[in-house]
């Protein structure tokens, strides 16, 4: 006599049912495309009511309701208009429950080879030749907003010491991935640098603002384009199970889509290592 099969209970996973409402989210096709137009820039409620001319405007408003629940999009007021602002945060977390370090490492290769041989190469004729040659690209400045939050469980004064004092440990250098070279100067006019040694480095910015506890501004490249420059503003407020940041980074110059994107990933995968500095004692 066979004995009946007794299902097996699959545990939850809390990870999961964090990341529930943005699956949500983005199962609707109209808050993904709110998101892709805010992926390029900060729209206000009103800009984004006129891309969707068969949606009211407390339609367009429900759908950002939404999206901001999840965490994916923060908005702030400026007088009379209400702006929105993509925060990736709640995508990079998706990311990483979903795709392997060595995955990305893959498929980020893969695409940057795509665009590569797919991507035309412009030319123009040579008046006195009459062959062709490469022609020369002018690119649009552009000015960029960029903003994201996160909550960190720990006090205002520990999390703003971790941000200073131990930058190298978090911040990961743009020359030399994995080691912490990264200094931080806690006074206005100091730098935030790669210090190699011997005097050798590298200025990512100049700090603008230093209020302990409160703000850190800064102004520089960040390891961007060379023809684009940033301020970026990282406030620390007190929040109920811990400590607030908010950052905004400020964009002027030739700031491509893809400059955007890169930019918005970066911190993301920044904030996420401070996160795990300030709360574990180690960002690795």
């Amino acid at each position: 006599m066979h004995g009946t099969a007794t299902p097996t209970s699959t545990a939850r996973d809390p990870e999961s049912d964090t990341l529930e409402p943005v699956f949500k989210a983005l199962a609707d096709p109209t808050r993904r495309a709110i998101l892709a137009r805010l992926r390029v820039r900060r729209h206000t409620t009103g800009e984004l009511s006129e891309s969707f001319p068969d949606l009211t405007r407390f339609a367009v408003m429900k759908h950002l309701r939404v999206l901001e629940s999840a965490g994916l999009v923060v908005s702030s007021k400026d007088g009379r208009q209400r702006w929105n602002t993509i925060n990736a945060v709640p995508l990079r977390r998706l990311y990483e429950r979903w795709v392997s370090r060595y995955a990305d490492l893959w498929a980020t290769g893969l695409t940057r080879l795509q665009d590569l041989v797919e991507r035309p190469t412009p030319t123009e004729t040579n008046p006195q030749t009459g062959t062709d040659m490469p022609t020369i690209e002018m690119t649009q400045a552009r000015v960029a907003h960029l903003q994201q939050e996160l909550t960190i469980a720990a006090p205002v004064e520990q999390t703003f010491k971790v941000f200073v004092e131990r930058c190298g440990e978090w911040f990961a250098s743009c020359a030399r991935p994995g080691e912490n070279v990264m200094r931080l100067q806690p006074r206005v006019g100091g730098l935030m640098f790669e210090d190699y040694g011997d005097g050798a480095g590298m200025t990512l910015a100049t700090i603008t603002h230093f209020i302990p506890n409160q703000r850190i501004g800064m102004s520089g490249e960040f390891c961007g384009n060379e023809a684009c420059l940033s301020n970026v503003f990282f406030d620390f407020q007190e929040a109920d199970n811990g400590t607030l940041i908010k950052m905004s980074h400020h964009m002027a110059g030739e700031v491509s889509d893809q400059h955007y994107a890169e930019f918005d990933a970066g911190w993301t995968e920044l904030f996420e290592r401070f996160k795990k500095l300030v709360e574990t004692g180690s960002a690795d």
